[in-house]
């Protein structure tokens, strides 16, 4: 089930930027931006830190323009999880004038929603007004301001000693500044809230770097798109039909299987599947039918291996669902790390195998998901990816680069070093031994996971710059592989 995402523009101004920017700047301005994201019907807008709202009641009037963005497919309860992990970001005490406003909140949402910019003339507003003889004067203030004050923060511009000081004369809104400050804290200002005051720094492990905007590589974000993509890979396409007629072919040969049980589960549980809606109830004896299917000892000793794949296919749709999602990611199910294990023993056929590791990439649509991996089966989750990076079959590495790239979002090096420790040097070696023509996604998904780490970690650019990967061979390569090895030098230079 898709959601439409709206885009809500509001001029700050008032209408003043039009009137008077050619006067005051020399450059003729017509609004002065902030904006916020409609879905899943709330408005969500960065404003002494992430707020939400019903649409149109937020404190900037009536929107002079709504933009429709497209449609999204990420679930709810991703997003708002998403949200949560942007709080370090976009709180208050990191709301910046020009780097770090209500646009690139906006921007960063589109992103993660629907993989598209908003408009450009909103988020470039910033780099018009500095190209501009004033705005060239006060960057180093507006600069020296917002650095200094990043733990003691007043979200109303007009309240900062800075902007007093611009607007010592007894007419403010005609002063230079106050038009691009609209009493709502400037491009894309942040709502009026009192001071609030820190004597501390939060250092949680929990931060992650790409949510943490005092981050070393923070001031390049704008320059590195591709990399700055939270949103993990997941494999949600597939034909629900085919699969049950041969797993229906498979199961009537084993007399352990009360047949007609089964095929009244198998009929109830299709229309279910094919089902876009996925908050859609399931019985919860349903649900643990198909899980105990694979487990039943005469199956796995009757049917030969290859024929077990049907059952873990078919499981890999139950989990696009919320409520069985839930269950096999339950700390309590072994399910998925029982397969886990037998992929690191070699003890699945090669189509169960792909499978499986498809299984475990979509653990990570939503945080009980990743808290099971990250938390109860990290380093095993680490050795069978990287084992299958070591994979010749292009279909199975294609499955675990989509691993590797997933886990390369959520691992953090405060938590996790020695495992990215391990992946960093895994990725490289399949990037060096990888024929560029075998596969541009796997490509593209291992040199995400690379970029990604490189990011967040200084173990993982020690390791990237010692072993001097062969970026030369990705000329050849399609542009977006060209692009984000431009994005991994760009970060490898940036101290």
């Amino acid at each position: 089930m898709t959601e439409p995402v709206v885009l809500y523009v509001y001029d700050l101004s008032n209408g003043l930027a039009k009137q008077l920017s050619m006067a005051f700047i020399g450059k003729q301005i017509d609004h002065i931006y902030h904006t916020s994201i409609v879905v899943y019907g709330r408005e969500y807008f960065f404003g002494g830190g992430i707020q939400s709202l019903p649409p149109g009641m937020t404190p900037y009037g009536a929107p002079i323009e709504k933009v429709e963005l497209g449609k999204t497919n990420v679930p709810r309860e991703v997003f708002v999880d998403y949200l949560d992990g942007l709080k370090q970001r976009f709180g208050m005490a990191n709301y910046h004038l020009l780097d770090n406003n209500c646009n690139h909140f906006t921007n960063q949402l589109s992103q993660f929603l629907l993989n598209v910019d908003i408009p450009k003339k909103i988020t470039d507003l910033p780099a018009e007004f500095l190209n501009t003889p004033l705005g060239m004067m006060l960057q180093p203030m507006i600069n020296g301001f917002f650095n200094q004050n990043n733990n003691a923060m007043n979200s109303n511009a007009m309240g900062n000693p800075l902007l007093n000081m611009m607007n010592n004369n007894n007419n403010n809104m005609m002063s230079p500044f106050s038009m691009f400050n609209g009493g709502g804290g400037g491009f894309g200002g942040a709502v009026n809230q009192p001071t609030t005051t820190s004597s501390t720094t939060t250092t949680s492990s929990t931060i992650h770097p790409k949510s943490d905007y005092r981050h070393v590589h923070s001031k390049i974000i704008s320059k590195i798109p591709l990399i700055m993509n939270y949103k993990a890979v997941l494999f949600e396409k597939g034909d629900i039909e085919p699969v049950a007629t041969k797993l229906t072919e498979f199961v009537k040969n084993v007399p352990a299987i009360d047949f007609e049980e089964y095929q009244k589960k198998i009929q109830t549980i299709q229309p279910i599947l094919k089902s876009n809606d996925t908050n859609i109830a399931i019985p919860i004896d349903l649900i643990k039918y198909f899980g105990k299917l694979i487990e039943i000892e005469n199956l796995t000793n009757q049917l030969p291996e290859t024929n077990i794949f049907p059952v873990l296919e078919l499981i890999r749709f139950l989990m696009l669902k919320k409520q069985s999602f839930e269950y096999f990611t339950n700390t309590s199910n072994p399910f998925i790390s029982i397969f886990i294990n037998r992929i690191l023993i070699s003890n699945l056929s090669k189509s169960s195998e792909l499978i499986a590791y498809r299984l475990i990439a979509n653990c990570f649509s939503s945080k009980q998901g990743i808290d099971y991996l990250l938390k109860s089966h990290l380093d095993a989750t680490i050795e069978c990816t990287t084992k299958g990076l070591h994979s010749n079959d292009k279909v199975l590495k294609r499955a675990v680069s989509t691993v590797a790239y997933n886990l390369s979002i959520f691992l953090n090096p405060k938590q996790h070093d020695d495992q990215i420790i391990s992946l960093v040097s895994a990725i490289q070696h399949t990037l060096d031994s990888n024929p560029l023509s075998e596969d541009p996604e796997i490509d593209f998904r291992l040199l995400m996971a690379l970029g990604t780490l490189v990011y967040c970690s200084d173990s993982a650019t020690d390791i990237v710059s010692s072993l001097e990967l062969n970026y030369d061979k990705y000329n050849q390569s399609v542009e977006k592989n060209q692009n984000l090895i431009k994005e991994i030098k760009l970060l490898l230079s940036t101290n």
